[in-house]
């Protein structure tokens, strides 16, 4: 079991344990619009009738009242994250000693931009 959790999306997973545990993905109010509702993504298959990863709800069962322990750092050494984000908004850092897009190791680390 645990090999097989660790090869599938976490939305996989949720939905495969909402239909293992006898759920069901009749909604009460189901969606008939054909454009997705804004955050598709986070709604419940069982409650909301979307496809989503029901992370919503997870938040509000599993981590309702509850602060974290201690500050995780992720980096992310990629591009096409949106730093902008309204959720990332005083929680990003970017390095100010390096101008991106110049082609120059401004901050000389050893890497360009």
């Amino acid at each position: 079991m645990r090999k097989f959790l660790k090869m599938v999306p976490l939305g996989a997973v949720l939905l495969w344990s909402s239909v293992a545990f006898g759920g069901s993905f009749q909604a009460e109010t189901p969606v008939t619009d054909s454009v997705p509702p804004k955050e598709w993504i986070n709604l419940d298959p069982q409650d909301n009738g979307v496809l989503g990863t029901a992370s919503d709800k997870t938040y509000e069962l599993l981590l309702k009242n509850k602060s974290p322990k201690k500050t995780v750092v992720v980096a992310v050494i990629d591009s096409g994250v949106d730093i902008d984000h309204e959720d990332l908004q005083g929680r990003i850092w970017t390095n100010p000693k390096e101008i991106a897009g110049n082609g120059i190791d401004d901050d000389r680390n050893g890497y360009v931009d």
